[in-house]
C-alpha cells in the first residue's frame, strides 16, 4: 500500500497542472472579409449606441433620435422622442422595456419605453450633469453613472437614490456581469465592484492608470479600457492587454476573437474610420481603413446575436451601416 500512497499527492498535483492549462481556442477565425455593407435608409446622423434585442430588431440612438430596424438593418424608421438633447446609451432589459440616457451640460434626462420602443417617456433625472453609463438588471433595478452622478433605481427610474463615495467625482461606466456581480469604473484608477446586485458595493484600485472607462466581460475575463492602448483585466490580478491606439469601442465573440471600430488622422482635417479585428486577444491584429467619403469614424457597435456584430459610421456620403459575420 506505501508506493500506491507515495504516488497520490503527484497524482493530485499532475491533476491541478492539467487543469491550469488553457483550452486552445479552435472556434473559426474571424474575416473582414465577412465584413459587408448594407443598403440602409437609415437618417443621416452621428449614432452613439446602438442596441438590438434579437437578430433582427434593433435600435440606435443620436441627438434627439431614434431609429429601429426591423429587418437587421436594412431598414429603419424614426420613432418620435419629445426631446433634442444628445442621447448617449440605449439598453433593453426584455422585448418591451427599454431605456435611454442623455442630456447635456444643463440635465440629464432618461428615456423609458413600455412599448417595444414605439413610444417613450421623459423622465427628468433633477441632476445638472449628463450621465454616461447606463445598465439595468432588469426592468426595475437599474444603475446610471456620470460626473458626480451615481444613482440607483428599484422602480424602473421613476426615482433614483445616490450611491457616491467620498472623494470621487466622475464616474464613467456601470454594468453588471450577471445580476449579482457588476462594476463602475471612475477617475484616479477607482472602481467598484458589488457581488450582491447592488446592494452593497466595494471600492478598490488599480493604480497603474488615472482614469478607468468602458467595461466588457467576455468568458472569464472583465476588461476595462484603461487608456489610448491597452485593456485592464480587473478579474485576473490586472493583466493588461494592449489594444490599438485607434480602437475605441469594441465588441467581443470570445477573449480571443473580437472587433473594434475608431478612427484615425493622417493628412487633413478629418479622419478617416477604423475597422480591426484579432483572432489571438490583440497580440495582433488586421485592420480596414476607409476613406472619408465612406466613414471620418465608425461610432456604435453591438452584437446582433453571438455571431454577428453591427457596425455604424458616417461619411461625406451619409451615414454606413455595417455588418460583419462570424
Amino acid at each position: 500500500m506505501k508506493p500506491i500512497l507515495f504516488l497520490i499527492p503527484f497524482l493530485v498535483l499532475f491533476s491541478c497542472k492539467k487543469n491550469d492549462i488553457s483550452t486552445p481556442d479552435n472556434s473559426p477565425l474571424l474575416s473582414l472579409d465577412s465584413l459587408k455593407t448594407l443598403s440602409s435608409n437609415i437618417p443621416n446622423a452621428a449614432y452613439t449606441d446602438l442596441t438590438f434585442i434579437n437578430e433582427t430588431i434593433g435600435f440606435a440612438i443620436a441627438q434627439g433620435v431614434v431609429v429601429k430596424t426591423a429587418d437587421g438593418g436594412n431598414t429603419w424608421t424614426s420613432v418620435t422622442v419629445p426631446i433634442n438633447t444628445p442621447l448617449k446609451k440605449i439598453q433593453f432589459t426584455d422585448s418591451q422595456t427599454g431605456y435611454i440616457i442623455g442630456g447635456d451640460n444643463t440635465m440629464g434626462v432618461l428615456l423609458k419605453t413600455r412599448d417595444g420602443g414605439q413610444t417613450w417617456a421623459v423622465i427628468n433625472l433633477n441632476t445638472l450633469e449628463s450621465p454616461t453609463g447606463l445598465y439595468f438588471i432588469d426592468r426595475n433595478t437599474g444603475f446610471i453613472v456620470g460626473k458626480n452622478l451615481f444613482s440607483k433605481t428599484i422602480d424602473g427610474g421613476q426615482t433614483w437614490t445616490s450611491q457616491k463615495f467620498n472623494g470621487v467625482r466622475r464616474f464613467q461606466d456601470g454594468k453588471f456581469k450577471n445580476n449579482n456581480e457588476g462594476y463602475v469604473t471612475s477617475s484616479g484608477g477607482v472602481y467598484f465592484k458589488t457581488l450582491n446586485g447592488g446592494n452593497s458595493w466595494d471600492s478598490l484600485i488599480y493604480r497603474g492608470a488615472n482614469y478607468l472607462y468602458d467595461i466588457y466581460f467576455t468568458g472569464d475575463k472583465t476588461f476595462v479600457v484603461q487608456s489610448t492602448d491597452s485593456l485592464v483585466d480587473l478579474a485576473h490580478g490586472y493583466a493588461v492587454t494592449k489594444k490599438p491606439a485607434n480602437a475605441f469601442k469594441f465588441a467581443f465573440f470570445t477573449p480571443e476573437r473580437s472587433i473594434a471600430i475608431g478612427a484615425h488622422y493622417t493628412q487633413g482635417f478629418f479622419p478617416y474610420g477604423d475597422i480591426m479585428i484579432t483572432n489571438d486577444g490583440w497580440n495582433t491584429f488586421t485592420q480596414n481603413t476607409f476613406s472619408t467619403v465612406v466613414s471620418i469614424g465608425f461610432s456604435a457597435i453591438a452584437k446582433m446575436s453571438d455571431r454577428k456584430v453591427m457596425i455604424l459610421g458616417v461619411g461625406f456620403s451619409g451615414p454606413t451601416v455595417m455588418v460583419l459575420n462570424w
